[in-house]
């Protein structure tokens, strides 16, 4: 396994939340190098948001009832 993957798991699974990752954008920035390439024709990952209190997998707009 990629050293780099290895401190991001350990990173994930630290006892203070300091020494956690601070967003999922920032997780989702440390994978992206280890992530496949789509193929063509299939949906394109989202890129992190720009807020990272945003979602970016959540709709946004009225819940339906």
């Amino acid at each position: 396994m990629p050293e780099d993957l290895q401190d991001l798991i350990t990173a994930l699974l630290a006892k203070r939340p300091d020494d956690r990752p601070s967003s999922a954008a920032e997780v989702y920035t440390a994978l992206a190098p280890h992530l496949p390439e789509p193929e063509p024709g299939l949906a394109v990952r989202p890129t992190p948001p720009e807020d990272p209190r945003r979602p970016f997998l959540v709709p946004q707009g009225p819940m339906p009832l």
